[in-house]
């Protein structure tokens, strides 16, 4: 990793982790193995507008590795959370927003299972597109713009807890993966 910012105790960023080339590679290998699409149901259909392409964690497990261990030794130094290590039975959603689809995701949090809490999402920008709107807004005290993620080759990541949304894409495609960081349930 490059540069993480730390500043927050909510959300953390780094910038600059991917190169053109990586993102290329990523999203073909993806596009090629993916598992299924989310169904369009799954969510309350007044909030995400978006096609998802799901892909097993042990797919992409080598691609995450830096930034799971990233986000490992940020809960452990900040927060201290119980945390899992990610599993095989884990996804990582490749969230693809365009004009064409509705491209936007309203105000919500990531929500829990009843045996586990998701404790962070992370957000990786995988954009081969340039794109209009999309912008990424965490509710932060205040709405609060995250530029940083608009960035193709940036990273956040938050507690998953926190309202979060993305703006519409008004021309172009954005591309984000999205991957849940689990642990035992809230005491």
């Amino acid at each position: 990793m490059k540069e993480v910012n730390i500043p927050q105790t909510n959300y953390w960023i780094a910038q600059d982790i991917l190169k053109e080339q990586d993102i290329i590679k990523i999203n073909n290998y993806i596009e090629s193995n993916f598992d299924f699409y989310e169904p369009n149901d799954k969510f309350d259909s007044k909030k995400k507008y978006s096609n998802v392409k799901c892909i097993s964690y042990e797919k992409i497990k080598n691609f995450l590795k830096p930034f799971i261990e990233t986000i490992e030794e940020c809960n452990s130094e900040m927060v201290g959370w119980d945390i899992n290590p990610p599993s095989s039975y884990d996804v990582g959603s490749l969230n693809i927003y365009n004009p064409n689809n509705g491209g936007e995701y309203k105000w919500h949090n990531d929500s829990s299972n009843t045996l586990t809490d998701i404790k962070y999402t992370l957000l990786i920008n995988l954009s081969t597109q340039k794109y209009e709107g999309g912008k990424f807004q965490l509710f932060n005290g205040g709405e609060l713009d995250i530029p940083q993620i608009d960035i193709p080759g940036g990273a956040i990541w938050f507690k998953s807890y926190v309202n979060h949304r993305v703006l519409p894409v008004t021309k172009g495609e954005r591309r984000t993966l999205a991957f849940f960081i689990l642990g035992p349930k809230f005491k």
